[in-house]
């Protein structure tokens, strides 16, 4: 019996070591896991949203970039374009050589590489994010070397043509990117909750077998994870702190960002957002697509829409648009808006889409003014050559497609050089501008005016019938050069020589029916001035011409 009891002792007590032994080594094992998880959550978190605050202030400094280049060309004074000069050089330096390539080098070569699939997509979108940012970094030195010497047409033309389509070019290749990059952060993100959930589960569950099976161990378990709470606490304090660093970068950028719930509708705009379109309180701003979409000025409206309804259908890969909105001040603002699907159900549809709004009135404002003053005679105000020809152009594929006729009209003044000799450039300028006005008051709004030279016109005439129309509209120009114009006290007397090209009689292309205008307004000269004459081989003669007092 006392060898019975000994072996049961015995036999007790080596379960007991051996329950502890195991717990000891189970516990150590699951504590250890739940490091590792704790671990790698705050790595995931730190990593993501250092890419994502990365790529923000690269998307800003890179807008910034472009709108210091617009204002350096637009400055008038040479020691503004010096000070925006220098500037943009300091952003430009740490922009590209730091920002953009580290961006490049590090997120789009290794982070989006995240499956195979799309090794060969990315690596197309890096190197030609990398071309397009050479060639803008390329074309605004040379923009601003144009600058600095004064030659604010070469750059105006060249911002045109060049700067402004390679940075909208540059900006919407890198964007998707960017948006991507938070698509992941998002994701990492929320793997990383999901790990800290089911360490926490498990440390729960362990720490009631430790009670059960072992106080000590328990009270090792209890020290462990007061440990990790702790690292929790500084992890959540970081990322707390990263969050603000990253919305500093989108209001430098002038971002917002925003949540789509598609099944319900549901739009959450963040407090930035609130804040480009002067909306700060939650409550002010729109909570559905439908509110939001009354906010969009009402021409861009229908076409906003359907790119977002084209998005969540599976049609269109992302969504994009750029698109005026009233704020609450019922201001016209100009926003690019930027959205991609998180998730799709079974069907193909998405069921919530994220995305970024970006205010660019400033951008569009330096555009447009960019855009008037190449495509614009800075002393009348009346489209230069360079915007007539573009209407020329349409103008002939709209009579030939519709069977049509119009007549360019060629106008020289004549005595006008004879004002600038007498009374001195200054009032010439001014008898020019008072000239366009009158010509304004003939020419009817559906016609294009342009001045193509020191004192030529060229008048566009739609819905020409026949020569009488435009024989018509001749005498009317001419009878209003015969009166006298009054320039800062000064009487001049001036009157005009104008030719006349009918399409498609005369010719069916843009430079044909310029030179034979030019042609007939030389043939008036020959008759006398202060005349017209219809384009004709061979000056003649024959009737095809008339006078003011005809």
């Amino acid at each position: 019996m006392i060898a019975g009891q000994r072996k049961i002792s015995s036999l007790f007590a080596a379960c007991f070591f051996f329950v502890l032994a195991v717990s000891i080594g189970f516990s150590s094992v699951v504590l250890h896991r739940l490091a590792g998880l704790q671990s790698q959550a705050r790595e995931l978190h730190q990593h993501s949203l250092s890419i994502t605050h990365s790529g923000q202030e690269m998307l800003a400094n890179l807008s910034r970039m472009h709108n210091l280049v617009l204002q350096t060309i637009l400055a008038p004074e040479a020691s503004r374009r010096n000070d925006l000069s220098a500037t943009l050089r300091t952003l430009d330096t740490v922009t590209l050589t730091n920002n953009s390539q580290l961006y490049l080098d590090t997120v789009l070569r290794g982070d989006l590489a995240v499956a195979s699939s799309e090794s060969a997509e990315i690596r197309a979108l890096e190197g030609d994010v990398s071309r397009q940012l050479d060639a803008w970094h390329a074309t605004h030195l040379r923009i601003l070397d144009l600058a600095r010497h004064n030659h604010r047409t070469q750059a105006l033309a060249l911002a045109a043509s060049a700067s402004i389509p390679t940075y909208t070019l540059l900006y919407t290749r890198l964007e998707p990117a960017v948006l991507k990059v938070q698509a992941r952060a998002a994701s990492l993100a929320a793997a990383a909750a999901g790990s800290a959930n089911t360490a926490i589960r498990e440390a729960w569950w362990i720490l009631g077998a430790l009670v059960l099976l072992n106080i000590l161990c328990g009270a090792t378990a209890l020290r462990r994870i007061g440990l990790i709470m702790k690292d929790d606490a500084r992890l959540v304090t970081r990322l707390h702190e990263n969050e603000q660093r990253l919305q500093m970068a989108l209001a430098g950028g002038n971002q917002g960002t925003w949540d789509l719930d598609v099944p319900t509708g549901k739009l959450n705009f963040d407090a930035q957002w609130g804040n480009l379109l002067g909306y700060p309180e939650q409550r002010d701003r729109p909570s559905t697509i439908g509110q939001w979409a009354d906010r969009i000025f009402s021409e861009d409206r229908e076409r906003v829409l359907a790119a977002v309804h084209n998005h969540i259908a599976g049609r269109a890969p992302e969504y994009r648009a750029e698109y005026r909105m009233l704020n609450q001040a019922g201001e016209v603002r100009w926003v690019a808006g930027h959205g991609k699907a998180m998730h799709r159900d079974s069907s193909g549809k998405a069921t919530r889409v994220v995305g970024i709004t970006q205010d660019i009135t400033q951008r569009k404002l330096f555009e447009q003014e960019i855009w008037a003053m190449a495509h614009t005679d800075i002393l009348t105000g009346l489209p230069n050559r360079v915007r007539l020809y573009d209407r020329l152009t349409q103008m002939i594929a709209y009579a030939r497609r519709h069977g049509q006729m119009f007549a360019l009209f060629f106008l020289d003044l004549d005595g006008f050089k004879a004002v600038n000799d007498k009374y001195g450039h200054d009032i010439g300028d001014k008898l020019l501008q008072e000239v366009a006005a009158r010509l304004g008051e003939v020419i009817r709004s559906e016609d294009t005016m342009a001045r193509v030279g020191g004192d030529e016109f060229i008048f566009l005439l739609n819905g020409v019938r026949n020569r009488d129309d435009a024989a018509t509209v001749a005498n009317k120009i001419l009878g209003m050069l015969r009166d006298e114009f009054f320039v800062n006290e000064c009487r001049c007397r001036i009157g005009g020589s104008i030719g006349i090209a009918i399409y498609p009689e005369h010719g069916v292309d843009m430079d044909t029916l310029v030179s034979r205008a030019d042609d007939a307004m030389y043939q008036a000269k020959a008759k006398g001035k202060n005349n017209f004459q219809f384009f004709q081989a061979e000056a003649d003669d024959t009737s095809t011409g008339g006078s003011a007092a005809a």
